[in-house]
């Protein structure tokens, strides 16, 4: 386990992964823009916000018709949330995800493999907001409001299942106090958002108009920029379709569902409840609450073939992968790239195929290549990534 003065300094780190959600969306409806916003990133790395935000309401005219510094920094904060970039010092730059994201756009440029990348993304960010929506569209409850008042309910329960775990199982007062804390907070920030007599609006977010709005019109539009965006999100990722005013879900939706229920994340109360990461248990030296290896990998897997079969590519074979992306991968201005953006890159395609990839295994057979082949390739000291950094000569 880790040391306090460690705790401390992960605690924000902590308190992403206590829950699975990125909380405001800010109405961004369609999740293709954010595999955009990685094309837009990308040539300009490192830059600073100010930039970029020139770039997003230069690029996106085109898609949207939308613009504005408020627009542009909404689309920013959304891929940061999604951990698609990240911020470098006073710069953005691409994070390990965004990279291999950028890599799967540049190899191969079809929706499927755009829409396998973006499904993980949104699982391991906020899979607890949509797979419960999921859940809701397939049990046939319906409009905004009802949809947004249940989601509340269920991340209430969500949070009451996660304290109850951490008295459970984490044995260190300091971490169980950081951890109970973070989801009392959480609930807090939750309770206040529906409650008209504690509604605030975040002047820095809220339009004049919206200022405007008496509370229980501002819990309303609380509702709707919690629900919307995200069924348009299970929409364009597969899960939902349209049938005029009706929403159905389809058969890579229950798929979906079915493997979570399969691990054991559907609780009694039918609340969808996701595994914190293997690192924070690890660093809690708590017990998991289910089986979180590679688990959203195995899960867009599953929902888009039907299949998760464990693959692992070793030797030469790797190798010749790895080379094939490289230049995809290679942080801008260095002749080296993170593990882990090999890693996802390589689990997208392999998600298409019913397969993913232990990570595990990944970065030991990473140090096997370097072994065994010298002269192609070698390890980098480990920095900001989980399984360092190597290069290809």
């Amino acid at each position: 386990m880790a040391g306090i003065l460690e705790l401390d300094r992960q605690k924000l780190h902590i308190k992403r992964e206590l829950l699975r959600r990125i909380g405001y969306t800010n109405g961004l409806h369609h999740i293709d823009r954010f595999a955009r916003v990685v094309e837009y990133l990308f040539p300009i790395i490192p830059t600073t916000t100010a930039t970029f935000q020139s770039v997003i309401i230069e690029d996106e005219k085109s898609f949207t018709g939308v613009s504005g510094r408020k627009y542009a920094q909404g689309i920013i904060d959304v891929s940061g949330a999604l951990l698609l970039i990240i911020r470098a010092g006073q710069k953005l730059t691409l994070s390990d995800r965004g990279y291999a994201l950028h890599a799967v756009e540049q190899l191969d440029h079809k929706e499927s493999n755009q829409r396998a990348f973006l499904l993980m993304s949104v699982l391991d960010s906020d899979g607890e907001y949509v797979i419960n929506l999921l859940d809701m569209v397939n049990k046939g409850i319906c409009g905004i409001i009802n949809l947004g008042k249940n989601l509340v309910d269920r991340m209430l329960m969500i949070i009451e299942i996660k304290e109850q775990w951490a008295r459970r199982s984490i044995h260190s007062p300091f971490a169980q106090d950081l951890v109970k804390g973070s989801l009392q907070e959480a609930r807090s920030v939750l309770q206040k958002a529906v409650d008209p007599d504690q509604k605030v609006m975040t002047k820095s977010r809220a339009t004049l108009e919206e200022r405007q709005l008496s509370p229980e019109k501002r819990v309303e539009r609380f509702f709707e920029h919690t629900v919307k965006p995200r069924l348009q999100w299970l929409v364009d990722l597969g899960c939902v379709e349209k049938d005029g005013d009706h929403l159905l879900v389809t058969d890579t939706g229950l798929r979906l569902l079915s493997f979570f229920n399969s691990l054991g994340c559907r609780r009694d109360n039918n609340v969808y409840v996701l595994p914190i990461s293997d690192w924070l248990s690890e660093v809690l030296d708590a017990d998991n609450l289910v089986d979180a290896k590679a688990i959203f990998w195995r899960a867009v897997a599953f929902a888009y073939t039907g299949q998760a079969l464990s693959y692992r590519s070793q030797g030469h074979e790797l190798l010749q992968s790895i080379k094939n992306i490289y230049a995809h991968v290679k942080m801008s201005g260095f002749n080296q790239a993170e593990i882990s953006s090999v890693f996802h890159a390589l689990s997208c395609t392999e998600s298409l195929n019913g397969s993913f990839l232990d990570e595990d295994y990944f970065e030991e057979d990473i140090l096997h290549l370097v072994k065994n082949y010298p002269r192609e390739i070698f390890r980098l000291s480990k920095r900001r990534g989980r399984g360092g950094y190597f290069a290809i000569k």
